[in-house]
This record gives C-alpha cells, sequence and structure tokens, in this order.
C-alpha cells in the first residue's frame, strides 16, 4: 500500500458489504466513479448514485419500474469541496392506517476558515397533501469541535425551545483509531446523523462515543472494529463483510 493514507484512500474502492443481513455490490464506472449499488435482496433492489460536474455524489435514487418510477432517497450541494447540504427523504406512516406523509431531513452545514465544518442546522420537516413542507419536530444545532489531526472530538446538540431559544441536550465526546478513513462516502450514503457525522468530517475511524447530557448519568459505546491491514472489515456499528479494491 502506499505510504501516503491520503493517496491510498483515492485509491482504493469498495466493492461489496453486507448491512441488515443484506450484501451489497458496488459498481464503478471506468473512471471509478461509483455509479450504482446492487442489493441482492427479496426484489434486488438497485441503487443509482449521481454526482455533479466536479464529480461529487449529488443524489442516490432507488432505481424504479416503469409503473413506479424512481424514488429519490438523497440528494447533496456543495461550495468547492465543502458538502453544505445535505436532505434525506422517507416517510412517516399513520399507526392508524391514515395515509402516510413524505418526511424530509435537511442538514445544513456551516463553515468557519477551514474545509471542516464548525457548525449544522438540522430541519425535520413533513409534506401536506398540497406539497408545503411542515417542521415536524423543533430545530436542532450542532457545534464540532476538532482536534489537531481534524478528528471531530466533541459535538454539541442543542434543540430550540417554545421560545426559539437553543438549549443544550447533548454532549458526545469521540475517539479514533490510527487507521485511515475509507467510509465517509459511505457513511454520507447510509446517513444515520449522529453515526455518520463522525466518520464524514474525520481523519480516522470511529472507535467510541461518550454521551453526556444535563442531568443525566453519563453512558459510552464503543464499536468494535475489524481490520483487514488499513482497511476496515468491520466497522462495529451496521456494516461487515466489507471487500476492497486497491490499485
Amino acid at each position: 500500500m502506499d505510504a501516503d493514507p491520503s493517496k491510498q484512500i483515492e485509491k482504493c474502492r469498495l466493492t461489496s458489504f453486507v448491512t441488515s443481513s443484506i450484501p451489497i455490490y458496488m459498481i464503478y464506472d471506468n473512471e471509478k466513479t461509483l455509479t450504482s449499488g446492487n442489493y441482492f435482496s427479496p426484489g434486488n433492489t438497485e441503487v443509482r448514485y449521481d454526482h455533479d460536474s466536479q464529480r461529487c455524489l449529488s443524489k442516490v435514487v432507488v432505481v424504479g419500474n416503469l409503473v413506479l418510477g424512481d424514488t429519490l432517497l438523497a440528494e447533496y450541494t456543495y461550495e468547492g469541496n465543502r458538502l453544505k447540504t445535505l436532505k434525506q427523504y422517507g416517510r412517516q406512516y399513520d399507526i392508524n392506517g391514515g395515509p402516510s406523509k413524505k418526511s424530509i431531513m435537511n442538514c445544513k452545514l456551516y463553515y468557519n476558515q477551514s474545509d471542516l465544518p464548525d457548525s449544522m442546522q438540522v430541519i425535520n420537516s413533513l409534506l401536506d397533501s398540497t406539497g408545503k413542507e411542515h417542521n415536524s419536530e423543533p430545530l436542532r444545532l450542532d457545534r464540532f469541535f476538532f482536534d489537531g489531526g481534524d478528528n471531530l472530538t466533541k459535538q454539541e446538540t442543542y434543540i430550540e425551545d417554545v421560545n426559539t431559544r437553543y438549549v443544550l441536550v447533548a454532549s458526545r465526546y469521540h475517539t479514533y483509531d490510527n487507521k485511515p478513513n475509507y467510509l465517509k462516502k459511505l457513511k454520507q450514503i447510509y446517513f444515520l446523523i449522529d453515526q455518520s457525522i463522525p466518520y464524514m468530517f474525520s481523519k480516522n475511524n470511529l472507535l467510541s462515543t461518550r454521551h453526556e447530557s444535563p442531568g443525566k448519568p453519563s453512558w459510552e459505546i464503543s464499536y468494535e472494529i475489524t481490520y483487514d491491514g488499513d482497511l476496515v472489515k468491520n466497522d462495529g456499528m451496521r456494516f461487515s463483510e466489507m471487500k476492497w479494491s486497491c490499485d
């Protein structure tokens, strides 16, 4: 492997992995850009990964049939090489059997001098029958703190109260290994906000997170990562049997 971790990361591509007991195979074009993923599950779902003119991931789309069409799962915008917005689409279902509503989680990232974000606003909303968005949860604001090694080590979460003031509800303290982080794009595609953010904006792989909330006992979760050399085979969260191709 290349002695320079950043160059090696550019050379390595994830070819397959397993999540929720489903094997997934990643497909690349001749320029080694990720184009789609095949999910070997009932129905053999295909997911397409679109890129903008700068070859940055712009959309994640479930490829549909001629009747149902495609389904947009996520879309992203950038300013240079900085991720500015991440929108994730889903559905909220009525437990009483009423119609479902389209849900949107919109993460807006803010930067100062660095290419690493210093804060993020999260807006969760639902679309009504007319297509109008309505906030479904209080606004969330996260503040990010990095160490000298470009790892996100502290994350403060604030929630807007009824007086439109942001109140601190949680602080998370992250620790990392000393191996290069190859999982940034995968964590962006399979976005779970509190698991993905430390990976998307850190140099190394997440080992543990300690949670502290005002007036509550602190608690910590550790992730048992397994490796093949410097490459992660199992992230200790939701991805296992990862296979890589490096050239």
